[in-house]
């Protein structure tokens, strides 16, 4: 869990951002009205305490699912138990105003080869039963040439970068992708401005199951790693560590 929280001049929170790992799949599957899930709860109850605005934003959460700890059960009394951590780390928090405040940031779109015949109207029969019709003919449309997937990178302060990937990432992506990021913290976003299904580490997809199966990862192998290099590469161009591309 990591939180960011953005404060007015005299110190007080305008906001807090929570980046966590993990499926908010909690609810009963039977139940069939909306639900912010765990999320929902935690966020319910940081505004309440804060009377400030509280965001969740989901992490690399492709091969991550909710554990919780003995005596929790269901996603109301996990989403305040986070709550409680969120609360914790945000009173730990020092306000500070850098010098000379900035925000640069870089947006990449990527055309992978598919592991799928989208095109193959068996293939779009079996996908069809299992998800709806509808979003079949959609996707086989949008797949006729790769799978397209967009990273957004931004660093706040040349201090704090902020990456975005429009699908579901193994956890591992973002877990390197920090320990090579020599900023003071970096935040992963999953699901960002799209969602071009699941993207699972080389490994992930050695190993098989769901996530990393060809079905619901259709990317070529390899293709996560791409993008985390590409967000590595635009994190030290944009605090001027690395020479920018000609294009840039």
């Amino acid at each position: 869990m990591s939180v960011l929280r953005l404060d007015d001049k005299d110190g007080e929170p305008i906001a807090v951002i929570v980046n966590y790992t993990a499926h908010p799949t909690m609810s009963d599957v039977m139940d069939l009205r909306y639900s912010g899930d765990y999320p929902g709860h935690m966020a319910r109850r940081v505004k309440a305490e804060l009377e400030a605005g509280c965001v969740f934003m989901q992490g690399a959460s492709g091969d991550m699912s909710v554990s919780p700890p003995s005596g929790v059960e269901g996603p109301q009394a996990y989403g305040e138990l986070l709550a409680d951590h969120v609360l914790k780390l945000t009173g730990e928090i020092e306000t500070s105003a850098p010098e000379t405040p900035s925000v640069s940031g870089r947006v990449d779109s990527f055309l992978f080869e598919s592991r799928v015949d989208f095109q193959n109207a068996f293939i779009q029969l079996q996908y069809s039963a299992a998800f709806f019709p509808e979003l079949i003919r959609n996707a086989a449309e949008e797949y006729v040439e790769g799978i397209p997937a967009e990273l957004n990178t931004v660093v706040l302060n040349r201090e704090i970068a902020l990456v975005g990937g429009s699908g579901e990432f193994f956890h591992n992506h973002a877990v390197r992708l920090r320990e090579r990021v020599y900023l003071r913290h970096t935040l992963f976003f999953g699901y960002c401005n799209g969602h071009s299904l699941y993207f699972p580490t080389i490994e992930g997809v050695s190993e098989g199951g769901y996530g990393a199966d060809e079905p619901v990862a259709p990317s070529e192998i390899g293709a996560g790693e791409q993008m985390m290099n590409r967000a590595l590469m635009n994190i030290y161009q944009l605090v001027g560590r690395i020479k920018s591309d000609a294009a840039d």
